[in-house]
């Protein structure tokens, strides 16, 4: 799945595969969330001007390489935590829903 802004900026990285990296938004997908990204990621691989946006904010790629290796290490837990909670509110909404 290629994000919008992948999509965007189809003539970013020559000699570089687009589909090789993540944006904060494909990692907000994949459960991540600003604070896990600064503390397991850090500053991102590849970054290049919204051309879309206003103030031209750079968008942030991470090698997906470099994101599956966090996932398997330090942020799986939590990432677990994270999906943990979602999953204990979900369940919580639906039991008051019951009510």
């Amino acid at each position: 799945m290629k994000s919008l802004h992948i999509q965007q900026c189809q003539y970013l990285f020559i000699g570089d595969r687009l589909d090789e990296y993540y944006t904060i938004e494909d990692l907000k997908v994949r459960g991540w969330t600003e604070t896990i990204i600064r503390d397991h990621l850090g500053k991102p691989d590849k970054e290049h001007p919204d051309e879309k946006s206003l103030l031209r904010k750079p968008i942030g790629f991470y090698a997906r390489e470099r994101v599956h290796e966090a996932e398997q290490g330090a942020a799986i837990d939590d990432l677990s935590k994270i999906r943990e909670g979602r999953e204990l509110a979900k369940r919580a909404l639906r039991l008051k829903k019951q009510r």
